[in-house]
């Protein structure tokens, strides 16, 4: 019998482990989420400042990043497009406790889901383990060849 391995590359490990970015400029509240994430089995990258994420979203891929869209310095719908660039497969869930009406820009930008402050724990995981199966799927379907469209195999 042989054995056959499977050749992962760098960026696809990374994908196998649950990625999550988290922006916030609360302190308190992005140690509060990154400590219940990380308990709850994600590999947790956290950053207070739209600086911060933007440069290792340059670095690293993640599947879901939560992003609070009350950050400073940068106008909000701004920073999702940028880090949609960095990312290949990232589901966004943007957090906003005053900006109820920017649910639309930030949709038509490509956010996942736009939750308002204060939500419970229970519907932010769940919007995550969503947006995890929906980024793990699009990762999949880019892996497969296009329908109708043959490939050949070299000997």
């Amino acid at each position: 019998m042989v054995a056959f391995t499977r050749y992962v590359d760098r960026r696809q490990k990374e994908f196998m482990n649950r990625s999550l970015l988290i922006i916030e400029d609360d302190l308190d509240e992005l140690d509060f989420l990154a400590r219940r994430f990380f308990r709850s089995g994600y590999h947790v990258f956290s950053a207070n400042h739209p600086h911060q994420a933007l440069e290792v979203a340059r670095v690293r891929q993640f599947h879901v990043a939560i992003i609070d869209l009350s950050l400073r310095d940068r106008d909000r719908i701004e920073f999702v497009r940028s880090l949609k660039r960095y990312q290949d497969f990232v589901q966004l869930i943007v957090l906003s406790r005053y900006h109820k009406d920017r649910e639309f820009q930030a949709k038509k930008e490509g956010a996942f889901a736009f939750l308002s402050k204060p939500c419970t724990w229970a519907n932010l995981e769940l919007a995550v383990e969503d947006a995890w199966d929906r980024a793990w799927s699009e990762r999949r379907r880019s892996e497969r060849p296009a329908k109708g469209k043959r490939t050949t195999l070299s000997r």
